[in-house]
């Protein structure tokens, strides 16, 4: 007992018995003796050293120069550097005065609709009078009209109106035209034999103005039916259906008219077109070889369809036979009088156009 008091006599701690002292308690008393950071559960070694400051991008891509070999050190940011500021210029001036000549032409054409309508109101209190509209006169060989006649065709390229060729040079020969072909989106490609006429002027581009032309035919090929549409008037916006009457819409502008002759020659007139278009392009083979044998008996008694000379007739029928591929399988006077057609400048066709080849 006594040796069991003397070992149990160091544990004593003002009169209380202390706990044991082991080699585990021991430890954590020499653990805690160095206390962790604040906020930290483990004491960790740094594995990394310090970084230097990152450059931060100020725009969201870096894209090569469009400039060419010049540094885009040098371009100052939304200045875009100009070689030839003069001819900028210039095509700068240009287009403003095409645009400034345009909008005058819609004005004049604004100003003599509002006139007209203004002319038609009757006056309050007065009395309704009959009125009578005056013939229209032809225009003169050589006379300028005070504003450009804008006339916009859309044609299948199925369907080309082959008559544009024929009415424009006869049109050339009294007042000023300008001819233009363009492409719809609507288009995928031109056939073989119309992909020279895409698009631009069928001379080439031209320098002058739209404006100081008398006429201006602008032909787009678009997906439309075998009637081409021909819009007359950017007010209006009135569409002519159809190319038999396209042909009697410019035919009214040749000089002489083809209305200002005596009512029979313009009602024959009118009668082959009606063939052309209801016959021979909405024609079946029973139709179509029904004009063509009236036709190759007209010309069996004259050279041409209505006389010695061609006309509005024999552009619309021969345009008609183009397109409907009749030309090959026709009679001998028809084929006669193709052959003659193809010889005569007023009816010469694109280069690269090859319908005729096989007569």
């Amino acid at each position: 007992m006594a040796t069991l008091a003397n070992q149990s006599a160091p544990f004593k701690r003002a009169g209380k018995l202390a706990p044991p002292v082991n080699a585990l308690t021991q430890l954590v008393s020499l653990n805690m003796a160095s206390p962790a950071p604040v906020g930290c559960m483990y004491r960790v070694t740094p594995i990394y050293e310090e970084i230097a400051s990152v450059e931060l991008p100020n725009c969201m891509y870096r894209v090569a120069s469009v400039y060419g070999e010049t540094s885009t050190t040098n371009i100052p940011n939304g200045v875009m550097p100009i070689d030839d500021t003069g001819n900028m210029v210039a095509e700068l001036e240009r287009r403003q005065q095409q645009l400034l000549e345009r909008l005058n032409h819609l004005k004049e054409l604004m100003d003599n609709v509002t006139a007209k309508s203004t002319s038609l109101q009757p006056i309050p209190g007065g009395a309704v009078k009959a009125a009578t509209v005056p013939a229209r006169a032809p225009m003169q060989v050589g006379k300028r009209t005070s504003s450009l006649v804008d006339i916009v065709v859309n044609a299948s390229p199925d369907h080309p109106p082959w008559s544009l060729w024929p009415l424009r040079r006869l049109l050339s020969q009294h007042m000023r035209v300008l001819f233009a072909c363009h492409t719809h989106s609507s288009v995928g490609a031109l056939p073989a034999n119309l992909s020279f006429l895409a698009a631009g002027p069928d001379t080439g581009p031209s320098s002058e103005s739209r404006m100081s032309h008398d006429l201006a035919l602008t032909l787009v090929w678009k997906q439309v039916d075998e009637n081409c549409e021909v819009m007359v008037s950017p007010v209006l916006q009135a569409a002519i259906v159809g190319e038999v009457n396209l042909i009697r819409y410019l035919g009214r502008l040749l000089s002489p008219s083809y209305e200002s002759g005596d009512a029979a020659t313009a009602t024959e007139v009118d009668y082959w077109l009606s063939l052309a278009h209801h016959g021979v392009i909405h024609g079946k083979n029973k139709e179509q070889q029904a004009v063509l044998k009236a036709l190759n008996a007209q010309l069996g008694r004259t050279p041409y369809v209505l006389g010695s000379v061609p006309g509005l007739a024999d552009i619309a029928l021969w345009s008609a036979l183009l397109q409907s591929n009749l030309a090959s399988g026709a009679p001998n006077n028809v084929k006669k009088w193709l052959k003659t057609l193809s010889t005569n400048p007023i009816f010469a066709l694109p280069k690269g156009c090859n319908v005729l080849s096989d007569l």
